[in-house]
């Protein structure tokens, strides 16, 4: 039987055929935008995929050269109306089943005078079905329910789409933040799980005994940080918040105990990385649990899962996700927590998130 880990060690392979199979999977995508500009995009996800969208949108809009509106798909369909002047829609389901993604597109194809573009991992979704093209992520069925692979193959397909949008509009693109740049993080892929392993298991009794845990991160890996929530709260069911750090200052602080637990997500080199330094500094003095995920080499300091990789910004939540997956999954089996039930049984059928594939 196909585990959690299975999938989060599938993820370097997957995105290396996601990088092989580029030509053919934009294909599609390049026809659609041959004589259209592409200046605006609303973009419509909820869940991982939204999460997801987060962590690619700050490269979508320094390379792709695109202002993108991001929106939930049941607030686009029930409050939105008077904003509709997008050149691209862009709806993000992995498995394309999410009854209020599906509404809203159909909600957009009556209001936008613009093509709607599907990005799915299944091309013959019901979602898929509704787009004027198609982009296939490439992860493949997903067994478990609790996306991994498919958050980083949906991370990695925007981050290229937008380095087509980039070409398109004949934008310069920097070495580190073009093919190369998203190569090179895929490659230390792998590495980036060993590394997530050796921390847990040098923290393994700290963490199994959390019980209330915040992921703080800035830019893009405030998409890292909402993504982190998401799998911990599905995999390990303990009450957790991701959220920028700035935002976290301003009020949630205050609930903070010596025996809660926080991450805080870096990136070497960024104006932010001194700011979230600082603050782990000052928040060791009022908790006993405070690590650092970050990008680059050790400092040295106790609880510290370091990746020791070069990497740019606007590329770092596609390896910053993969260790939160690693503690996710530990951190739910130490607990013995059943991942193939799920939680709620009645929960679909009682309230209809998905409709059938």
């Amino acid at each position: 039987m196909t585990t959690m880990l299975d999938c989060i060690n599938e993820q370097p392979r997957v995105c290396e055929q996601i990088l092989a199979d580029e030509a053919t999977s934009f294909s599609e995508f390049d026809r659609l935008i041959e004589d259209r500009q592409v200046n605006r995009v609303l973009v419509l996800a909820t869940g991982s995929s939204l999460n997801a969208v987060h962590a690619a949108e700050r490269h979508l809009e320094v390379v792709g050269g695109i202002v993108t509106k991001v929106v939930e798909p049941f607030t686009y369909s029930e409050y939105e109306s008077l904003d509709n002047d997008f050149d691209l829609v862009i709806a993000v389901s992995q498995r394309g089943t999410s009854s209020s993604t599906i509404d809203a597109v159909k909600a957009a194809r009556d209001r936008v005078a613009a093509p709607i573009l599907i990005v799915t991992a299944d091309m013959r979704s019901p979602l898929a079905a509704l787009g004027d093209c198609r982009l296939d992520i490439g992860c493949g069925d997903e067994a478990v329910r609790y996306s991994t692979k498919g958050v980083t193959a949906t991370v990695l397909s925007l981050l290229l789409l937008s380095v087509r949008l980039a070409e398109h509009g004949r934008r310069e693109i920097p070495a580190e933040l073009a093919r190369p740049g998203i190569a090179a993080a895929v490659a230390s892929m792998g590495g980036v799980i060993q590394h997530a392993e050796q921390y847990y298991d040098a923290h393994r009794e700290e963490l199994e005994a959390a019980t209330r845990i915040s992921i703080l991160g800035f830019g893009p890996n405030v998409g890292t940080a909402v993504e982190a929530e998401t799998k911990i709260i599905e995999t390990v069911r303990v009450p957790v918040q991701g959220m920028e750090l700035e935002a976290y200052m301003h009020g949630p602080l205050f609930e903070l105990r010596p025996e809660y637990t926080l991450f805080l997500t870096e990136v070497p080199g960024t104006t932010s990385a001194e700011r979230l330094r600082q603050f782990a500094d000052f928040a060791s003095g009022h908790c006993d649990h405070v690590h650092i995920v970050t990008s680059g080499a050790s400092t040295g300091a106790t609880r510290e899962l370091a990746l020791d990789e070069q990497v740019a910004e606007e590329l770092s939540p596609l390896l910053l996700i993969v260790p939160y997956q690693v503690l996710a999954y530990r951190m739910s089996a130490s607990r013995g927590i059943d991942l193939v039930e799920p939680a709620f049984p009645d929960f679909r059928s009682a309230m209809r998130t998905k409709v059938a594939g």
